[in-house]
């Protein structure tokens, strides 16, 4: 029955090498998408447009912000410095289950 079976390369138009499954050489499909290649151009000149010095300006200007109680700038400053916070129901829940699971454990 497998003799039957078209190849990859017969299945797929041409499109693949047999052996690997990668494009071949002149597919056009191969060249993926346009976005990243852009998305990785703009970011170069946003990169090149910002000095450390600038950077750094706009790292203290948060953190003046932060520090005058703006809550805007406290969240940001601490979702990047500590990450996004872990919802407390979850930790509760967590903590629930792990009393649970010691008293099964003392039960036996």
């Amino acid at each position: 029955m497998s003799e039957n079976r078209p190849s990859q390369t017969e299945s797929n138009g041409g499109n693949h090498d047999p052996k690997t499954g990668r494009f071949l050489a002149g597919n056009h499909a191969a060249r993926g998408s346009a976005v990243p290649r852009k998305v990785a151009r703009l970011r170069e000149r946003l990169f090149s447009a910002v000095t450390q010095t600038d950077f750094l300006a706009v790292v203290e200007g948060l953190v003046t912000e932060a520090k005058s109680k703006k809550p805007w700038a406290v969240k940001l400053l601490l979702e990047y410095l500590l990450g996004p916070p872990t919802p407390a129901d979850i930790i509760e829940r967590i903590e629930f289950l792990e009393s649970l699971a010691k008293e099964k454990c003392n039960a036996f």
